[in-house]
């Protein structure tokens, strides 16, 4: 994949990058601040970036010709999650699971119920988003993420600015993703992060891939 903001202006944010996840598997990804991180994950989300070369394959769904139904096996946690700050978790949860989803009544409201639970946050959902912290607004994201259980799941930078608890809290979490068979790239620029939680590391720099390693081996051209 490949993205280019200003062609012929300045250097490709990615460049011929290729990346391989599998399921049951955390792929960290790794590189600088402007490395092309972000710009991976968010054109991989098919949410609001296209490449602008290059095919993106979700499950064999291609991210630009069939965006609906690769998208749908998506599920994209930013590093700096935006909601109304004026609602109040359980009912913008209901209206994502309603809205997008097409879950209704009760069905979405035991749904929220139960993701706002699992991310511990069941004792905060009467105060509205504004009052979160940071950690909370991440684990609220990665509640609001989960609804519509996603085969694959994108952390963009999500450890970064927790507090120690929280960073024990995202690494169970991913952990459980995993053994639930979900494939999960999480990125960072701080290897450190990233060693305790992934499987298999590649390393970006300059929006191309550098070494890469890990337990099961890869393989990451250029």
């Amino acid at each position: 994949m490949t993205k280019v903001y200003r062609k012929g202006v300045s250097p490709p944010a990615v460049d011929g990058l290729t990346l391989d996840m599998n399921d049951g598997e955390v792929l960290g990804l790794v590189g600088l601040n402007g490395a092309g991180k972000t710009t991976t994950i968010r054109m991989s989300s098919g949410i609001t970036l296209p490449p602008t070369s290059g095919k993106i394959l979700v499950d064999g769904f291609d991210i630009v010709r069939e965006k609906v139904r690769a998208s749908r096996n998506v599920g994209w946690i930013p590093e700096f999650p935006n909601f109304e700050p004026n609602a109040k978790p359980l009912t913008l949860l209901k209206y994502f699971a309603g809205g997008f989803y097409g879950l209704g009544g009760r069905e979405a409201e035991d749904k929220a119920l139960e993701l706002l639970r699992m991310v511990g946050l069941e004792k905060a959902m009467d105060k509205k988003l504004r009052s979160y912290s940071q950690g909370m607004k991440k684990r609220f994201s990665i509640a609001e993420t989960l609804i519509g259980d996603p085969k694959n799941v994108l952390f963009d930078e999500t450890l970064n600015g927790l507090d120690p608890q929280g960073v024990i809290f995202v690494r169970k979490m991913i952990g459980r993703l995993r053994s639930e068979g979900k494939a999960i790239l999480l990125s960072s620029h701080i290897l450190t992060e990233i060693e305790d939680s992934a499987d298999r590391v590649a390393i970006i720099n300059r929006g191309k891939a550098g070494e890469a390693f890990g337990q099961v081996g890869t393989k990451i051209p250029g």
